[in-house]
């Protein structure tokens, strides 16, 4: 994989994991990702610790 290529991969991905109608979709529950501000795991924090166990 060329280094444009996987900077590609990880704008495309910045953007998916930002976009809200991406979020809500994802969730299980509609009370799951409402809250802001102190939370440990944002919606955006954790898909990035779930593809951190994919990669490893």
């Amino acid at each position: 994989m060329t280094k444009s290529k996987f900077l590609e991969a990880v704008e495309l991905s910045r953007i998916i994991f930002y976009d809200y109608s991406f979020m809500c979709e994802s969730r299980i529950k509609s009370s799951y990702f409402t809250r802001e501000g102190r939370n440990k795991f944002t919606f955006v924090t954790l898909m990035l610790f779930m593809l951190n166990f994919v990669i490893v």
